[in-house]
């Protein structure tokens, strides 16, 4: 989870326990605390305001959790294996074969460095995500298009012409690392710029 996915959480979470302590508060007499806990409304300044804020984070969440319950419901269900019905049997498909099987198309390519493989199955939809650096030269945007649409291709003839199984390919970190004599020469044209003493032009 990134720092934004993490800060984002973090906030839903203190404005819910807001909601459900302004809860507690109302209701606390039926706890039987032994410490009485001061209603929001009763802080100055701000008293007042509380329960405009109040009613419109509650819509909010109730807005939040009805979306969420109904991803829940309708999201689709992943699989580790799926079976494909043929007219001389059935085939079934693991995850892992389906990983070894776009790693191994990956791998053959000499442009490509250090490549892993990952892949969701669902009940219509193969997700095969796929990450590796590609070597220095390389133009990044014709080799994703060109991978993208050889691995479809393959998987589309593994899986046979009437399958009606989607794949979705999405290529991570797929980067085009430094080369030693590209960080030399970065590294000399720093160290060249640091003891010149002429002005640049802008």
């Amino acid at each position: 989870m990134g720092k934004l996915s993490k800060l984002f959480c973090s906030i839903l979470l203190i404005l819910l326990v807001f909601v459900l302590f302004s809860v507690t508060i109302t209701y606390q007499s039926v706890g039987n605390l032994r410490y009485t806990l001061t209603s929001y409304e009763n802080y100055d300044f701000i008293g007042k305001y509380i329960p405009q804020i109040l009613f419109w984070l509650s819509l909010f969440f109730i807005a939040l959790i009805i979306i969420l319950l109904l991803f829940v419901i309708f999201a689709p269900k992943k699989t580790s294996s799926f079976k494909i019905n043929k007219s001389k049997g059935s085939l079934v498909i693991e995850k892992k074969a389906i990983e070894n099987f776009v790693l191994g198309i990956v791998k053959k390519d000499s442009d490509i460095e250090d490549p892993s493989v990952r892949a969701k199955m669902y009940r219509k939809k193969i997700k095969v995500q796929i990450s590796g650096n590609l070597a220095p030269g390389t133009n990044v945007i014709d080799k994703k298009e060109h991978l993208m649409e050889e691995i479809s291709d393959k998987i589309s003839s593994l899986l046979g012409v009437d399958s009606k199984i989607k794949s979705v390919i999405k290529f991570n970190d797929f980067e085009v690392p430094k080369s030693d004599d590209t960080k030399n020469s970065s590294n000399n044209s720093r160290d060249t710029k640091s003891s010149s003493n002429k002005p640049r032009v802008i």
